[in-house]
């Protein structure tokens, strides 16, 4: 998964300067996407090469996702601001990458208790059915939550973020990932 993070993420940096935030955002959450929908799929006979795919193609969606993420989000920051800017950043993603864990924790406990309430424990493939079909509950949540990250993404204007690409006539070297740019001096 995180090899192919890693090397979903350097070309998505070279793809960001010719192509925009917006249409790499589009494709992450896409995949992010098809992977909940295909985490559906997954059951106790799915052999363990069929879910080492579904993980990276996880990892090709978050890949895809960070840089244009970051980098379109401090396009129009001042270098002034971009310390404050680059600490909110990172709370907020850390905040929802909490909260949403807590979200699918929470639906996950609720559904187990929910469906193993009406197994017959004494029958372990329905306990095994029952326990499958909380996960895949929790599963659609964080399909939810990428679907709804799509929908933000359709907000996303590359002419914002104009700055940070290459274009004939910018010859400005777009930021790097994770938000470094350059020093510049101060007066």
């Amino acid at each position: 998964v995180m090899l192919a993070m890693l090397v979903t993420t350097q070309l998505a940096s070279r793809l960001y300067g010719r192509v925009g935030p917006r249409p790499l955002l589009l494709i992450g959450y896409s995949v992010l996407i098809s992977m909940g929908l295909l985490l559906q799929l997954l059951g106790t006979g799915t052999p363990f090469w069929q879910l080492v795919l579904v993980l990276v193609w996880l990892g090709l969606g978050m890949g895809m996702l960070m840089t244009p993420l970051q980098t379109a989000t401090f396009a129009r920051v001042s270098q002034d601001s971009m310390g404050q800017a680059s600490s909110l950043f990172n709370a907020s993603r850390q905040v929802a990458t909490a909260l949403g864990t807590a979200v699918c924790a929470t639906i996950l406990v609720a559904l187990t208790g929910s469906y193993m309430s009406t197994v017959d424990h004494s029958v372990p493939a329905a306990v095994v059915e029952a326990q499958m079909s909380a996960y895949r509950g929790a599963f659609l949540v964080s399909t939810a939550f990428g679907a709804l990250g799509l929908l933000m993404s359709l907000r996303v204007r590359n002419a914002d973020a104009a700055a940070t690409l290459r274009r004939p006539g910018n010859t400005a070297e777009p930021p790097r990932p994770g938000g470094d740019r350059p020093a510049t001096p101060r007066p």
